[in-house]
């Protein structure tokens, strides 16, 4: 009895030791997680990303001023020029903040789009195309804070004029690391789509993790004015899909 139990011990140590391998192997195949949405990595989804990491903190009217004509651009218009109706919105934010800021989502998405040309039959990668090749690749630029008419008051100067994002897990990816079957199966899957650039759609999942303090705080960073910020972040993993909805994932990389 006690050999039995002593074999399903080991046998389970067994098991553990395989499925530690195999997450520690990096590269993995489209059905390891699900396809979820993601929002995209620009100036409002940033800025919330750093709400929710208490590195912006609007504790008093300038700073919820600014937040909002980034982030709640539609609110401001409709309410900042009638004081009574601010005064009714702002305590509306304040309220949103409080409810939301634990729930932000600080994985942003970045989607772009890449080439394969050929399967190299010693490497075992079906390589991108040298256009679009991914070497080196770690910064990711936001779009610029709005200038939408009645969101573009001196409060905003309190906020930066756009993000620049750097992981720090640069990724050098020649192309996928595919058997021949698999790297066999994708050809043909361009050749039915009529796809002669093999042209496919990627998205880098990206973690926010870090960025200077926003806000009345003694620690805050003051030279923000119109000038840039960087904001530390971690690749997370790139997802490739056959259609630029991003529905039909057939490839997931993780770099680690």
């Amino acid at each position: 009895m006690r050999r039995k139990k002593t074999i399903r011990v080991r046998a389970g140590i067994a098991l553990c030791l395989t499925l530690a391998l195999a997450l520690l192997a990096g590269p993995a195949r489209a059905g390891v997680d699900p396809v979820k949405d993601y929002p995209e990595l620009d100036y409002i989804n940033i800025t919330q990303a750093l709400l929710g990491l208490n590195r912006l903190r609007p504790d008093n009217d300038d700073y919820l001023d600014a937040y909002a004509m980034a982030v709640h651009c539609d609110v401001v218009a409709g309410s900042y020029r009638d004081e009574f109706r601010w005064k009714r919105a702002r305590e509306a934010i304040k309220e949103y903040i409080k409810l939301k800021k634990d729930r932000l989502p600080t994985r942003l998405g970045v989607r772009s789009e890449i080439m394969f040309t050929r399967y190299d039959f010693d490497s075992k990668y079906f390589l991108f195309s040298p256009e679009t090749q991914l070497t080196k690749v770690n910064t990711f630029t936001s779009n610029a804070r709005t200038n939408s008419p009645g969101c573009t008051g001196v409060q905003t100067k309190l906020l930066p004029s756009y993000y620049m994002v750097v992981t720090n897990n640069p990724i050098n990816l020649p192309g996928l690391r595919l058997t021949e079957e698999e790297a066999r199966d994708l050809a043909q899957k361009f050749a039915d789509q009529k796809n002669t650039r093999r042209l496919a759609w990627i998205r880098f999942l990206i973690d926010i993790i870090e960025a200077p303090i926003i806000g009345p705080s003694m620690l805050a960073d003051r030279g923000i004015g119109d000038n840039r910020m960087l904001v530390k972040a971690t690749l997370y993993a790139i997802e490739f899909f056959s259609d630029p909805y991003y529905r039909r994932r057939f490839y997931i990389y993780y770099p680690y």
